[in-house]
């Protein structure tokens, strides 16, 4: 591991941009904005964690203590929030209420078996997610390196030719055959996400031999390579939470050199610290278990009122502000924090 103590703004700044591309992403749906944004934006944040992972000295002690703070880190608040928006649903059956989210009994239950499962509630699905990444990356960084790679390898080819299988068991009229598919799905997703980590561990230590000159060199090209495929050759849509990666070899390429550029292009531009870096990048997880709320509507639904139309962009802006507001007080509420077990 490196020895460094040094706070990296830029990856603040990385993550806050990984964010908002999210909730636009969320907001632009059969665009090829979207498919832009889906090229690299879920990678972006494992390429990100698998950077930190080189970067930082204390990453773990041992196995335990990474159990121990990744648990508290991620599935915490996927377990807190996730059985909070199960509990709205049921409040809402109770009490009559027509909610967007959940209909019926039955999708009750189904979200709290895809709760338990990791299999996650909308955004929910990335902490699980993240969580089981870094846990196999730390045991594979122990292992030789011939043989981590093999088994990488092994991995992703599995989980890639289990994708379509998953997704037919997943959309089956046949109950038990879903819960098969979705806990496949699980295990899918973390298998192709593991090699963004890894290409993170290998780009801290790109950086930290490589001078400047040649860093934004490779950023260029790397920019030029995913702007032919995403936006001249028009790549098709990708989604890793659903597995509709129909090329994976694109979605690779596509996912890193997006990741790339976006990387060199903060680590140029934006290392030191700002109030923006700071609120979107460093409570990049909240804004991720805040992006399913039913509350991020309530905005845009009182701006349509007063307008008296939709207006796609005001919706993006809308959702920014409620989940900017909901980040801010849980950030300097105590007692929200204890309720939510967070640190």
């Amino acid at each position: 591991m490196n020895n460094n103590s040094h706070k990296l703004y830029y990856i603040d700044m990385v993550k806050a941009i990984g964010i908002i591309l999210l909730i636009i992403g969320h907001q632009t749906s059969g665009t090829l904005l979207q498919s832009a944004i889906y090229s690299f934006h879920m990678p972006l944040f494992v390429i990100v964690s698998g950077f930190l992972i080189q970067y930082n000295t204390g990453y773990a002690k041992s196995f335990k203590d990474l159990l121990v703070r990744k648990a508290r880190s991620l599935l915490v608040p996927y377990i807190t929030f996730g059985f909070f928006l199960i509990f709205y649903g049921i409040l809402c059956k109770v009490l009559n209420y027509s909610c967007w989210y959940f209909l019926s009994y039955k999708q009750i239950i189904s979200l709290t078996f895809n709760q338990i499962i990791g299999y996650g509630i909308g955004t929910l699905w990335f902490l699980p997610f993240l969580f089981c990444i870094e846990i196999i990356v730390w045991i594979l960084m122990k292992l030789e390196k011939r043989v981590a790679i093999l088994i990488l390898f092994f991995l992703v080819a599995i989980a890639y030719c289990s994708g379509g299988l998953a997704q037919n068991l997943v959309y089956s009229n046949i109950k038990v055959y879903v819960a098969v598919g979705e806990i496949l799905t699980v295990i899918c997703r973390v298998a192709i996400g593991l090699p963004f980590a890894i290409f993170g561990i290998f780009l801290c230590r790109m950086f930290a031999l490589l001078n400047e000159k040649r860093i934004v060199v490779f950023s260029v090209f790397s920019f030029f390579i995913w702007s032919i495929s995403v936006l001249i050759m028009n790549s098709p849509m990708v989604d890793l939470f659903s597995l509709n990666i129909p090329n994976v070899l694109l979605y690779y390429m596509n996912a890193i050199t997006g990741s790339f550029w976006i990387i060199t292009l903060c680590k140029n531009c934006f290392d030191k610290k700002t109030h923006f870096a700071e609120l979107f990048g460093g409570g990049s997880l909240l804004f991720m278990v805040f992006n399913n709320l039913p509350s991020n509507s309530a905005i845009y639904d009182g701006f349509t009122i007063i307008i008296g139309k939709q207006i796609p962009c005001l919706e993006i802006f809308s959702i920014l502000i409620s989940e900017t507001i909901l980040v801010l007080i849980f950030r300097n509420s105590k007692c929200l924090k204890k309720i939510f077990f967070l640190r």
